[in-house]
């Protein structure tokens, strides 16, 4: 073989391992790309779920609070409220009249948070509103459970990512090693 066959093999040689890394990075990037897009997904959804949790919340609480409206019976509106502002997410709880003045409010003796998520819930049978039910959710409380959750697993899934790039760098070699014991002559 001459020098010029030679330093071409070599350069072919160089060019199609250059090629495979490239693809390798670029298959890296593109697996960091769609981690990160499912994480941004995945959080969003979470904060969509725990909201429309809160939301089916205040409908139940509306619904029960509209027949106490329509007995006029502030003690047990009351009581509603009461129950209500016990919950550990729930910062505020009022019941207005259909004209919005205030009939009712309960505020737990914890100071409340900075950052609420309020929802407003028409108490109404039918066409006729009787009501308004007014919640005011601590939102940090509210999210806190699924971000954790959902910053163990981006934790660990960090790890299978990289267990996933090590497999494919071991098979690489592994068969890299059996191609050239295959094609090497027999002495």
């Amino acid at each position: 073989m001459t020098t010029a066959q030679h330093l071409i093999n070599i350069t072919k040689l160089v060019y199609r391992r250059g090629r495979r890394l490239l693809v390798a990075v670029l298959l890296i990037i593109l697996i960091e790309n769609l981690w990160s897009t499912m994480q941004e997904t995945s959080l969003a959804e979470l904060q969509s779920h725990s909201q429309q949790l809160i939301e089916l919340t205040a409908a139940q609480a509306a619904n029960e609070a509209r027949y106490w409206l329509i007995e006029n019976d502030v003690a047990k509106l009351q009581t509603l409220v009461d129950n209500l502002a016990q919950h550990p997410l729930i910062d505020y709880s009022a019941i207005y009249d259909n004209y919005g003045r205030a009939l009712v409010s309960a505020e737990p003796p914890s100071a409340r948070a900075e950052k609420v998520f309020v929802l407003v819930e028409e108490v109404r049978e039918e066409e006729l509103i009787h009501g308004y039910l007014h919640i005011a959710i601590n939102q940090p409380m509210l999210l806190a459970e699924p971000i954790s959750v959902h910053e163990y697993l981006s934790y660990y899934g960090q790890f299978l990512l990289v267990f996933a790039i090590l497999a494919g760098v071991l098979m690489t070699l592994t068969f890299n090693k059996w191609r050239y014991r295959r094609w090497r002559a027999p002495e």
